[in-house]
């Protein structure tokens, strides 16, 4: 498969000391993701991350950033780091990015799990333009693992949005099915025979439905502000949304 060549560029401002300065993208949005299972035998659940990547990047100014099976992922991939991290090659380097597999718990506290590969906890992810490293293209980051953006754990994941539109997760367990995230990108492109949704409604509709399976699911989306969460759709986005210390967070559920 040949992959269009892109231009990601930086500048670079020297005034007595080096600061970063992001520059717009010459061309077009990535999309990402990683499966996290470490018994997925027969390859199941990362063939449906490869759909999601595969349908989402097949729409105009969408290209396949990185897409990644267990064991070849790790916290890196999620954790800010001075510039140059290795954050900067995935979930920060791509507007839309999905992880799927199991969270994981330290000191009492839930992260992005990565089997015995490691753990992004919160206070450690910083997505978006305004990342402390000045670098940073995210705008939406879907985490498909049991109660990361739990009652208890959602507030850790506040200062986590730099830049970033919303981050869609989980309040607990998370009940999931072979072909939702291939379903969740047929909602966000309007293919597959589903309309176009935003991204919020996307996420919720595929994950909270009476259908025996999502049924109990509580679905939670922490958002910049209500704009975002209201209006962002795949090809339609303001890219550099104000930063503040004021989020919105949307739970969705069936009584």
């Amino acid at each position: 498969m040949v992959i269009p060549i892109k231009w990601k560029l930086f500048g670079v401002l020297l005034l007595g000391l080096m600061a970063l300065v992001s520059i717009p993208k010459v061309q077009g949005n990535d999309v990402g993701g990683v499966m996290t299972f470490t018994d997925d035998t027969g390859d199941k659940w990362f063939n449906d991350v490869k759909n999601f990547v595969e349908i989402i990047s097949s729409q105009p100014h969408w290209y396949q950033g990185f897409l990644k099976d267990y064991p070849n992922v790790g916290s890196y991939m999620w954790i800010e780091e001075d510039y140059g991290g290795q954050d900067n090659n995935y979930a920060d380097y791509t507007e839309l990015s999905l992880v799927l597999g199991h969270s994981c718990v330290y000191n009492n506290e839930i992260g992005i799990g990565f089997g015995d590969k490691g753990c992004a906890l919160p206070e450690k992810v910083r997505l978006g333009y305004k990342s402390p490293d000045g670098y940073g293209w995210a705008i939406w980051t879907f985490i498909i693992q049991c109660s990361v953006l739990n009652d208890n754990n959602v507030n850790n994941w506040l200062e986590a949005l730099a830049g970033i539109h919303m981050i869609l997760g989980f309040a607990k367990e998370a009940k999931i099915a072979l072909g939702d995230a291939t379903e969740l990108a047929y909602r966000l492109t309007g293919t597959g025979g589903y309309p176009k949704e935003s991204v919020h409604d996307a996420f919720f509709d595929t994950y909270v439905a009476y259908d025996g399976t999502h049924n109990d699911n509580i679905a939670r989306i922490i958002a910049e502000n209500a704009e975002v969460a209201d209006n962002d759709y795949l090809d339609s986005f303001d890219r550099y949304i104000p930063v503040d210390s004021t989020k919105i967070i949307i739970t969705c559920s069936l009584g």
